[in-house]
């Protein structure tokens, strides 16, 4: 049996992680990836709560081994570095089935979740740098 904590202490770990810096993708500057990173972001909050949070909640871990994983691809691939490593460790977890590293794993994920914004035109003109 899967020793796990309330949904409750995860979403309240959510919460109050909110207040973290805007992050924004390292390739924000070059115009060409704008629309990747967008589509990116769009599906980020959903794919969070329903792959993560949920998997987590109904203890459906192969989800939440298939999400964390999409996650860590995904966000790497369009310039968001900070999420693939901690995706990872929870892909990991998940699939080895350490369920008390999760609510850590998850919660600091949120944070990045919430940090994670698109660039505004000042964002990408005072952060010009070259991508290939």
């Amino acid at each position: 049996m899967l020793s796990t904590q309330p949904a409750v202490i995860i979403f309240d770990k959510i919460a109050n992680s909110r207040a973290q810096a805007p992050m924004l993708s390292r390739l924000a500057s070059a115009s060409r990836f704008a629309p990747i990173i967008q589509s990116f972001l769009e599906q980020l909050s959903g794919r969070f709560e329903s792959g993560i949070v949920r998997s987590w909640e109904q203890h459906d871990m192969k989800a939440l081994t298939h999400t964390a994983h999409w996650l860590r691809g995904a966000a790497g691939s369009v310039g968001f570095e900070a999420f693939t490593s901690p995706a990872g460790e929870l892909e990991d977890a998940a699939c080895h089935g350490r369920a008390e590293q999760i609510p850590a794993l998850i919660a600091n994920l949120s944070k990045l979740v919430a940090a994670a914004k698109p660039a505004t035109e000042n964002d990408t003109e005072m952060n010009q740098t070259s991508v290939s």
